[in-house]
């Protein structure tokens, strides 16, 4: 597919995957260095997102002036990539125990209630990949979608005050996004495998443009298993690199899958070594796998 210019629109979808110590992402696990072989993680769909700020980026600049004149200035490059914020229509009991580190406990506090906590003395929140989806519409008029895939976060939740507010949202939950630069991608491919040129192969985040809004699943390998099933439905069976992404261990993985099924999510595929690490980024609609 080739580049081209269009407009921004809307905010549809916000995913969480946890992210391990070498930068893979793997889903829904609060534990992604313990990693279980035959199994799969998917990632985690937030509850309506709302919004999401730009980010606070501030850049040093040189001027230089003398004999009572400007003489010029010069941009001496990032001084700071800082924080924005998430908001989402909804508390997710889940989800906030997953970036917070902390339990949902379902028992203690009797068992048809739930107790949870911001954990706030824990000052190393988890880290994760953040996507979130736009609307986005070419010039020659065509409806796709972008996705900014931060690839290094951490959250801090921030309660909404208690008001009597009514209308739209009024009490919204909302989080606080450290970003942090990352050499490998939600796909697996280390920043240094695409042809996207960045400065020492590291950034903040990357766009990734697509027909059909997106999720993603890891399978850690058996060493047998010739099939793994996705999270939701793929819009395409495609398994050959044209819509869908399939990476093994951070390198390209096609020729190793020969089917992806569009009713039962299930791949086809080569089984490898075990504890090889599978990531499948694929087209969906969300439909969920009956």
């Amino acid at each position: 597919m080739a580049a081209t210019s269009g407009h921004f629109s809307g905010a549809y979808e916000a995913l969480w995957l946890a992210r391990d110590s070498n930068g893979y992402p793997m889903g829904s696990s609060s534990t992604p260095n313990t990693k279980v072989n035959g199994s799969t993680y998917h990632a985690y769909r937030l509850p309506g997102l709302v919004s999401a700020t730009a980010p606070g980026v501030t850049r040093g600049r040189v001027t230089f002036r003398g004999g009572m004149k400007a003489r010029g200035s010069r941009n001496t490059g990032l001084e700071d990539f800082g924080d924005f914020t998430l908001t989402l229509a909804a508390f997710d009991e889940t989800f906030d125990a997953l970036v917070t580190g902390s339990v949902a406990d379902a028992t203690t506090g009797g068992t048809d209630n739930v107790i949870t906590a911001p954990n706030s003395n824990l000052a190393d929140k988890p880290q994760g990949f953040l996507i979130l989806t736009r609307g986005f519409q070419t010039s020659a008029g065509a409806n796709k979608y972008m996705h900014w895939i931060y690839n290094n976060v951490q959250l801090e939740p921030v309660d909404p005050e208690a008001n009597q507010t009514t209308g739209e949202n009024p009490q919204a939950m909302t989080y606080t996004v450290t970003p942090s630069q990352s050499t490998r991608t939600v796909f697996g491919y280390p920043l240094s495998a695409l042809t996207v040129a960045v400065e020492d192969s590291s950034d903040y985040y990357i766009r990734y443009r697509t027909d059909e809004r997106i999720n993603v699943t890891t399978y850690i390998d058996d060493a047998s298993a010739t099939s793994f099933v996705v999270g939701t439905r793929p819009v395409s069976s495609d398994n050959a690199g044209v819509t869908n992404v399939f990476t093994k261990n951070g390198a390209v993985a096609h020729a190793s899958v020969s089917g992806f099924s569009v009713t039962t999510g299930a791949t086809t595929h080569t089984a490898g070594t075990a504890a090889d690490i599978w990531v499948c980024t694929y087209g969906t609609r969300f439909t969920p796998i009956s």
